[in-house]
């Protein structure tokens, strides 16, 4: 059975009577309003394991630096020899890489915090609805139906 959804992103969509979570615009739980414990309407990350994610940027940063620091020292000194392309390439990605896993972990953006059914959450990024000027009509639709906290404006 295919609902119709009031507002809908790839995770989200919202009917009159429930709050469905979505994988891929495929429905996997549905939520009754009255089974929400709270609702923050807020700025914050919306990824999953920040601290994972952290960890490799900084590990890419670092293995990056040290080889560019390797680079930069033979390249001083006296000794001959040569640089393979693979060396130069390899401190370039992982700089590159480990500088876009920072940004993303830095990224704060709108979010809705879900609290629901024993305290689960549940966090949705906003940026979709954002995106199609949906975002006002959205927070005073959920106002309407449960009590929605907002912590910016």
């Amino acid at each position: 059975m295919q609902n119709t959804y009031i507002f809908q992103s790839d995770y989200l969509g919202l009917s009159d009577s429930k709050i469905h979570l979505l994988r891929n615009k495929f429905e996997y739980d549905t939520i009754a309003y009255n089974e929400v414990n709270s609702l923050v309407y807020k700025r914050g990350k919306a990824i999953k394991n920040g601290l994972i994610l952290l960890i490799f940027a900084l590990a890419l940063l670092g293995a990056g630096l040290y080889i560019t620091l390797g680079i930069i020292s033979f390249v001083m000194s006296d000794t001959g020899g040569t640089i393979s392309i693979e060396v130069i390439v390899a401190s370039l990605i992982s700089i590159l890489l480990g500088s876009c896993f920072l940004f993303v972990f830095f990224k704060k953006e709108k979010i809705l915090e879900l609290k629901y059914r024993n305290n689960k959450t549940k966090k949705f990024s906003l940026s979709e609805f954002e995106n199609r000027n949906e975002l006002d009509a959205l927070l005073n639709f959920l106002s309407t139906k449960v009590m929605l906290q907002r912590e910016i404006e």
